[in-house]
């Protein structure tokens, strides 16, 4: 009897030590993709300047695509996290946003130049070059935030506070984000170079956090 116990025992610690691999692979991804993606919305209106300068309606239009690819993304990640409610799911949108964050430094001036030389003035073209360069990368982002929310009432039930902290934790990424590449990384390297990173991290980050999640299913 005793030794049913202590077999039970075990198999609730080996339970909930990979429940809390699974949520440390939840809060890998909320933290890199939340920190990473305010580097590339700095980015953006720096791939904008040389087209559109730097004006209130630049920074207007980069809030605007930013808020509105948010939102989207949230109401797209609901609706997948509700059918295919699987981590490589997410890890694979998480890699798909990186691959496109790659490609903003390559062909961001041309677009912008591109919209410019169409008619499209300062006021109407960083909107236009904002939305084409940022809005799917950012919305694919912004679809990790409800797919955790999913994975916690699925793979991760009855692991406290799970929801919450990878909620706070995101925000805190994008504050501490947008300090870090504007006050430290995008003064000391080229912007295309700086994107170059974001996009290779995400990439890593999709990769690592699958890995870590694997390891939990072990």
């Amino acid at each position: 009897m005793s030794n049913a116990v202590v077999a039970g025992s075990e198999d609730e610690a080996l339970r909930g030590s990979a429940a809390k691999r699974a949520a440390w692979a939840l809060y890998f991804v909320a933290v890199m993709t939340g920190f990473l993606l305010m580097g590339v919305q700095i980015g953006v209106a720096k791939i904008l300047a040389p087209a559109f300068g730097t004006s209130t309606f630049v920074w207007g239009s980069i809030i605007a695509v930013f808020m509105g690819s948010f939102a989207a993304g949230m109401l797209i990640g609901g609706y997948l996290a509700d059918k295919k409610p699987h981590f490589g799911t997410l890890a694979a949108l998480v890699l798909i946003s990186g691959v496109l964050m790659l490609l903003i430094p390559l062909v961001g001036p041309a677009i912008c130049f591109a919209i410019s030389n169409m008619g499209f003035n300062e006021v109407i073209g960083p909107l236009i070059a904002g939305t084409v360069l940022f809005f799917v990368p950012s919305s694919l982002v912004a679809v990790v935030v409800p797919y955790m929310i999913k994975l916690t009432t699925t793979s991760l039930a009855g692991v406290g506070g799970v929801t919450g902290k990878v909620n706070f934790l995101n925000t805190a990424a994008n504050i501490a984000g947008t300090l870090a590449f504007t006050f430290i990384i995008l003064p000391l390297l080229p912007v295309s170079q700086v994107l170059y990173i974001a996009g290779g991290l995400q990439i890593l980050t999709a990769i690592v956090g699958m890995l870590i999640f694997k390891s939990a299913q072990k």
